[in-house]
């Protein structure tokens, strides 16, 4: 049989420019494999191949043609801007996510909605809010943009929760005022009604 353990990258983070390999997992083969998930700092990720040639990466941006798995995110922005022109929408507004967002994710979401809102001829707004930043100032700003009947596509369900929370204590109305679509989904959301 075999036995789970689980290293977290919290464990291997990246400081001033190398890897912490402080973790006992990357000392020595101490697994017969490792499934990697999300994204790990270059040196940890060169260390756990150099450890692990087999290793499977899961929702990571490590992309090879095996051995890999992940979402299709390229597809999810694209179905995003198909459904908000479906629904009547020529204009959309997208908050994007922050500018060199490190996961795979971010960066295929925004090249489908952008392809997708070119290819049905939309007018594509975006706007991101910077990491590590008042997050409640630029949703006020980002707020001043709005027009009634307008059409949002949220990147992300922790971006979609900052904004429904700075949207009802305003006048605005989702479902009435504002369409909002988010591309992400999480397994908090089954807890949360919006």
């Amino acid at each position: 049989g075999y036995i789970s353990s689980l290293v977290r990258v919290m464990d291997v983070q990246e400081t001033a420019g190398a890897a912490d390999m402080s973790s006992k997992a990357l000392h020595s083969q101490l697994f017969d494999g490792v499934i990697a998930i999300s994204v790990l700092p270059p040196a940890a990720q060169s260390r756990v191949e150099e450890l692990f040639p087999s290793t499977i990466w899961l929702d990571s941006n490590v992309w090879r043609d095996e051995r890999c798995i992940r979402r299709n995110e390229y597809e999810a922005g694209c179905q995003g801007v198909r459904a908000v022109a479906k629904a009547g929408f020529e204009e959309v507004f997208y908050l994007a996510p922050w500018e060199g967002h490190t996961h795979y994710s971010a960066n295929e979401r925004t090249r489908g909605v952008r392809q997708m809102a070119r290819q049905l001829k939309l007018q594509l707004h975006e706007y991101s809010i910077p990491e590590d930043t008042d997050a409640y100032h630029h949703f006020n700003a980002i707020e001043k943009r709005f027009k009634p009947g307008a059409a949002w596509i949220i990147d992300g369900t922790y971006t979609m929760h900052t904004l429904l929370l700075n949207i009802s204590s305003s006048h605005w109305k989702i479902g009435k005022d504002l369409f909002m679509l988010c591309l992400d989904d999480h397994f908090h959301e089954t807890a949360y009604h919006w």
